[in-house]
């Protein structure tokens, strides 16, 4: 792991921005929603996700995790501006029912 974090700073610093590189790493503020995005994002998620795998079926867990376009679709509808068509609506529910169909027998 350490290795890993390494090698990328490495990397970023090979490929020097310069003071743009120093800029970002002196905005505190872009950096904390960095860190709470890296820590919310990928860890908390998974770890639930995890968490989920350990205390149900693996059925009932794929169900559910497989529910996240569902989720997201509002939120980049609002956020983002994006367009939601019924054919997008109807991709994500028929994608659940299929992980739910395939799992259920």
């Amino acid at each position: 792991m350490l290795v890993g974090l390494a090698c990328f700073v490495a990397l970023v610093l090979a490929a020097s921005a310069g003071p743009r590189l120093r800029a970002a790493l002196g905005d505190r503020g872009a950096l904390g929603y960095a860190t709470v995005g890296a820590l919310l994002g990928p860890f908390l998620g998974v770890s639930l996700a995890l968490f989920a795998l350990q205390r149900t079926s693996a059925g009932v867990a794929a169900s559910l995790l497989s529910t996240s376009p569902i989720f997201i679709i509002p939120l980049a509808a609002r956020l983002e501006g994006e367009r939601v068509g019924v054919r997008g609506l109807l991709g994500a529910v028929v994608a659940v029912a299929g992980v739910a169909l395939l799992f259920a027998g």
